[in-house]
């Protein structure tokens, strides 16, 4: 897939949302100004840290929960499902739609519940579920149709044009588009005429009408800057740059001439855009077109220039850690040097461009744990907080109880008032002391429940991790010989003009086979069942040395092998992993030591960094990464501890009896 189509297919999802932003919602009682500031730091968080924005709007929802503030708990929900849908995680991002839509019909909030609906729809069309997107959509119309919401209607019926554009059903999203021209014409909007343009434009690109679409798009962009809103302009300028590519691309045999003036008007815009995004400092918009950039050097033969725009778009892309994006960048630099024949440089950017390919599904992976981490303590969270008030209620009823009976009793048996007042007391002591008793019960409970839910989560985590192993090896691997196999079949049967793409096609191959390889042993940690736990750290410690950035010393002070069982070897392998991967990703150091040893039954492990530290309170772990750590070694009855300072390392320190 060329850049461009990379870019069209963004595009089309990104013009789907322009403008079409979370309105004000709260009708009734207004938010809690923390719960707020805290839903702010989220939107300005959700374009650079996913992660981070997750974890602060669950804690915004955690306390929206405590206060029993509806419209704050239905606004949280709102927008961390918004956030599992930019993550990928559409089932979790339902589950909070449902409980949204839920609280929303309770409030009798019909716009916010619209408004859901839109966004859920989305979702559903998102995750390949066609007839419940109809469905969500259909209900959002509905109900905007019952508020007299024309803006709103006009925006529901967007969500049909770009569902069936993107299906590629153009009469019926043609349909769509003129219902919504007729809305405008009874209620003009300047900026959801803009959005009307855009939407045009897309169709005529879709089907291949590259001079309307130019139109249309000119149209829109005249219209944002019009009404002051130039900054909605900046994904419409990117497909523009992309119309007038594909105009060159159909004439690069019919007319090379005519051909160059498209990729140089493309080249133009994209230049023009780049200035902009650089201007208002979007980095994300500064890679897009900086990546569309690359591709139209690459068309016009100024091939230095393409690579010195994707090496800048490739360092701006790891700096806001979007694998994806540095991959497509190292694709297209790998193009480009074959076309200036230097194989070299062809095969040195095709392997980092596996590389980040890789880098970038692992990612996906391990955001969608913490996800579903993140979905597991909140849903778990919401039910104590609802037994913590239930129980509230009963204590209340009690003591109300309580006291109307000892009225009744002081009025009934009032010559008898001193022997039932030292009774009463006598029996307000007992109750005290048997509420502690059953609070010191239930708090044991908890406590053996959410042992026991992380030694499940735990190992549901090792098989999962065994599973996608086995799938990789098993099937994708399987799969793999296969074409290998069959491929050596044909090699007698192809002319010799085609024996280099058929070694090509044999390298690639095998390098698909080798890493499939790699990928399912390093996820079933083979080195543990082939070495044993001492020998399998040496080998981790030797592969995490070989990028010349970090040197990683391992001591191993035990005066004879372990003799562990599998579970606690896989556990300990696991935690020191983890720690050494925290170093990577976060220390910035140069040396880390890692120490094994042991002092009577307890099995000691040090591991120290010389990086930038941070700021670290007793007993406080944050991050998926270290509470993973921390329950891992809760599960082999250890003691894990951390201390570091800004500026001094990071010193942690791990004690598991065996």
């Amino acid at each position: 897939m060329s850049v461009c189509q990379y870019i069209v297919v963004a595009i089309c999802l990104g013009i789907g949302s322009i403008g079409l932003q979370a309105q004000s919602i709260s009708k009734g009682e207004p938010l809690p100004v923390e719960i707020q500031q805290w839903l702010e730091e989220t939107e300005n968080l959700s374009s650079r840290n996913l992660d981070s924005a997750f974890l602060i709007a669950d804690q915004a929802l955690q306390a929206a929960y405590l206060l029993d503030h509806k419209t704050a708990t239905a606004t949280c929900l709102d927008k961390i499902a918004t956030l599992a849908v930019k993550g990928g995680q559409y089932n979790i991002a339902l589950d909070y739609y449902a409980q949204g839509l839920q609280l929303w019909d309770s409030l009798g909030n019909k716009v916010a519940a619209a408004k859901l609906l839109s966004d859920r729809g989305y979702a559903y069309l998102l995750q390949q579920n066609y007839p419940k997107a109809i469905a969500d959509y259909t209900q959002a119309i509905t109900l905007r149709e019952e508020l007299g919401d024309t803006e709103g209607l006009i925006t529901s019926y967007f969500d049909f044009v770009d569902f069936y554009t993107n299906r590629f059903d153009f009469p019926l999203a043609a349909n769509y588009l003129t219902i919504c021209d007729s809305l405008l014409q009874l209620y003009p909007s300047t900026k959801q005429q803009a959005h009307f343009f855009a939407r045009k434009g897309k169709l005529a690109f879709y089907q291949r009408n590259y001079q309307d679409a130019i139109d249309q798009y000119n149209q829109s962009i005249h219209l944002f800057n019009t009404i002051g809103l130039s900054d909605n302009q900046g994904p419409i300028l990117i497909m523009l740059g992309v119309v007038y590519v594909y105009m060159g691309d159909d004439w690069v045999n019919k007319n090379p001439t005519k051909a160059q003036n498209f990729y140089y008007r493309a080249l133009e815009i994209h230049s023009d855009n780049l200035k902009t995004h650089i201007d208002h400092g979007k980095r994300q918009g500064i890679i897009d077109v900086s990546l569309n950039l690359g591709g139209v050097y690459r068309r016009l033969g100024r091939y230095q220039q393409g690579l010195d725009t994707l090496r800048k778009a490739a360092q701006l892309a790891e700096a806001i850690n979007s694998p994806g994006d540095v991959a497509i960048a190292y694709r297209i630099m790998s193009d480009i040097f074959q076309k200036m024949k230097n194989v070299d440089s062809v095969m040195h950017y095709r392997k980092l461009y596996e590389a980040q390919n890789d880098k970038s599904v692992r990612e996906k992976s391990e955001k969608a744990i913490r996800f579903a981490e993140v979905y597991y303590q909140t849903q778990k969270k919401e039910k104590e907080n609802a037994q913590m008030r239930q129980e509230a209620q009963i204590q209340g009823l009690r003591f109300r109880t309580t006291v109307i009976s000892s009225i009744l009793l002081g009025i009934l048996l009032i010559g008898f008032i001193y022997y039932f007042y030292n009774r009463t007391r006598t029996q307000r002591k007992l109750m005290e002391q048997q509420t502690k008793i059953n609070g010191q019960i239930v708090i044991d409970l908890i406590k053996e429940q959410t042992i026991e839910n992380l030694n499940s989560r735990l190992e549901g985590q090792e098989q999962e991790r065994e599973r996608i192993a086995r799938d990789l090896h098993d099937r994708l691997g399987g799969t793999l010989a296969a074409v290998k196999w069959s491929l050596e079949g044909l090699e007698r049967k192809l002319p010799e003009s085609a024996t280099k793409s058929y070694t090509k096609t044999q390298t690639l191959l095998d390098r698909a086979w080798n890493e499939t390889r790699r990928l399912s042993h390093d996820m079933m940690a083979l080195p543990l069942q082939n070495l044993g736990l001492e020998a399998s750290l040496h080998e981790l410690c030797e592969m995490l040395n070989t990028n010349g950035e970090l040197t990683i010393t391992y001591s191993n002070q035990l005066n004879e092998p372990l003799k562990l069982s599998e579970k606690v070897e896989r556990h300990l392998y696991r935690i020191i992993q983890e720690l050494l991967q925290n170093v990577i990703k976060h220390a910035k150091a140069s040396q880390v030591s890692l120490t094994l040893s042991k002092e009577e039954t307890t099995l000691k492990v040090a591991l120290e960094d010389n990086g930038k530290g941070f700021a670290h309170a007793p007993n406080e772990i944050k991050g998926m990464g270290l509470k993973n750590v921390d329950a891992r070694t809760q599960q082999l009855g250890g003691t894990f501890s951390i201390n570091s300072q800004v500026g001094k390392g990071t010193k942690v320190k791990l004690e598991v009896p065996v």
